[in-house]
């Protein structure tokens, strides 16, 4: 009886020490493409108090626009800077990044805002090789500007 009690304090005695000076891995993060200004055409829904003429279908671009993907494990984020913003990361902004496919050269991602009514994908294409660009949609659904919009932008990693 002596022996087992003597054999699980030592167990317990080996648990608390292991764990205790066990070190986490770190999953060092990865960047995976920079993407610059984008270009592309949106369609603005006329809403009510809307004056038509702010409506309807047309080119549309964010010169000073920049896409920063990273890869930690198996998790993506998406960094991003629009209008002269400052960089900031999809969930700072309340969005979830959910994978849709990766591999070597593509990734495909899916970007929603649940509380803004936002939703976007990204087709990232031809990673790593100097035809490296993204494909990219937003859809707004709530007032005061409901739009869709479909851009694309060049990438280098």
């Amino acid at each position: 009886m002596k022996l087992n009690t003597v054999l699980m304090v030592a167990f317990i005695s080996f648990l608390a020490n292991f764990s205790t000076h066990a070190q986490e891995v770190k999953i060092p993060t990865e960047i995976i493409a920079t993407c610059g200004a984008s270009e592309g055409y949106s369609y603005f829904h006329q809403l009510s108090g809307m004056k038509s003429s702010d409506s309807g279908f047309g080119k549309d671009k964010i010169s000073n626009g920049q896409f920063i993907v990273t890869n930690k494990g198996k998790e993506y984020n998406l960094l991003y800077r629009s209008a002269g913003k400052k960089l900031q990361t999809v969930e700072e902004d309340g969005g979830l990044v959910l994978p849709i496919f990766a591999s070597k050269t593509t990734l495909g991602l899916l970007v929603i805002y649940p509380d803004a009514g936002v939703s976007e994908t990204y087709n990232f294409q031809n990673l790593g090789t100097e035809n490296a660009g993204v494909s990219w949609t937003h859809t707004k659904s709530v007032f005061p500007i409901a739009k869709s919009a479909v851009y694309f932008a060049k990438c280098e990693k």
